[in-house]
């Protein structure tokens, strides 16, 4: 849907007229009991009982690899 709008008032104050009519319109489809559909996403997890692989710094400075519990397991 869209929405052209010419005016020879307010032409200083885009915004505010823009607010206005973004007022208007979503008070007179409330009062009309019209809904304005928004985009959801669901998300699904799933339970994840395994170990993954951790980087660790050594106190010699170099990477460790280490295998330590999943901590975003769910059961």
């Amino acid at each position: 849907m869209s929405l052209g709008v010419w005016t020879s008032t307010q032409t200083t104050t885009p915004k505010i007229i823009t607010s206005d009519l973004y007022c208007k319109l979503f008070t007179t489809f409330k009062d009309d009991g019209i809904e304005i559909p928004f985009p959801q996403s669901d998300l699904q997890f799933q339970s994840v009982l395994q170990t993954v692989p951790a980087l660790t710094i050594s106190a010699r400075g170099g990477t460790e690899v280490k295998r330590v519990p999943d901590a975003f397991a769910m059961g």
